[in-house]
């Protein structure tokens, strides 16, 4: 179990994780290869560690897929292939806290969880959604484990910021358990039909331009960690350069 432990503290040191940082983790343990029913919360002992009492720990508890609940409820699991073994025990820490989207909502722990009771449950993405507070608050995405394609959501963020032309903002009604009554809400999605990404080859194109991006592997795959803000500002670049930089039929 110590060896363990050991693992993940050199592993967050080599990310340059440290006390005061704000992450946002997307994960896929398996890749690892570590067979331990204890993995998941020696991964979190060690991230709440890693940033200490002044940092910020954030992970996706998304509502998407065929599992869409009548009613929202935030102190729920709505299960689906987006639900993390990770995020699932995150959500049984105490004092965690999550935001109110009914599509893309976040659970947090730490200094800055705040801003989870702050953002637009209306918005999944764009101006004051949890991803542009994420932002605005100089998080770092790390992908712990995991790849672009499974875990670089912000990607999407910015595609919704940029408006670009493959995609569409669209509105449904959503109801959502909001201080102790029922509210029905619209939310505000954008749509992305018959797109594939390529979300992998993007990070990789933006990595050898980044001053903050850092990849050490594991046994079957690599964790990558990049400022958000520079994440952001380097997509950008690339967009303005080639409007379908992040899909995979480029035109």
């Amino acid at each position: 179990m110590k060896k363990i432990h050991n693992y993940f503290k050199k592993l967050f040191y080599q990310l340059k994780i440290s006390k005061g940082n704000n992450v946002i983790v997307y994960s896929n343990l398996s890749t690892f290869g570590i067979n331990n029913e204890y993995l998941p919360l020696i991964v979190i002992d060690q991230l709440k560690k890693a940033v200490g009492v002044n940092g910020t720990i954030f992970m996706p508890l998304y509502t998407l897929g065929g599992n869409v609940p009548e009613i929202f409820n935030k102190n729920n699991i709505y299960e689906n292939k987006f639900t993390n073994l990770l995020a699932k025990n995150f959500f049984k820490e105490k004092k965690i806290k999550r935001s109110n989207c009914p599509i893309h909502s976040h659970i947090g722990l730490g200094k800055k969880t705040n801003i989870l009771s702050k953002t637009n449950p209306s918005n999944s993405y764009g101006k004051n959604s949890d991803f542009d507070f994420m932002k605005k608050n100089k998080f770092k995405l790390l992908l712990l484990g995991c790849s672009p394609q499974e875990g670089a959501t912000y990607f999407h963020q910015i595609e919704a910021v940029k408006n670009l032309n493959y995609g569409k903002w669209i509105s449904f009604k959503r109801k959502i358990f909001y201080k102790n009554k029922v509210k029905n809400i619209n939310v505000n999605f954008f749509e992305k039909k018959n797109v594939k990404h390529n979300l992998n080859k993007a990070l990789n194109v933006i990595s050898k331009k980044s001053k903050t991006f850092l990849s050490i592997k594991n046994k079957y795959y690599k964790s990558t960690i990049i400022n958000i803000d520079e994440l952001h500002g380097l997509t950008l670049k690339e967009l303005k350069k080639n409007p379908y930089f992040l899909i995979k039929n480029e035109k």
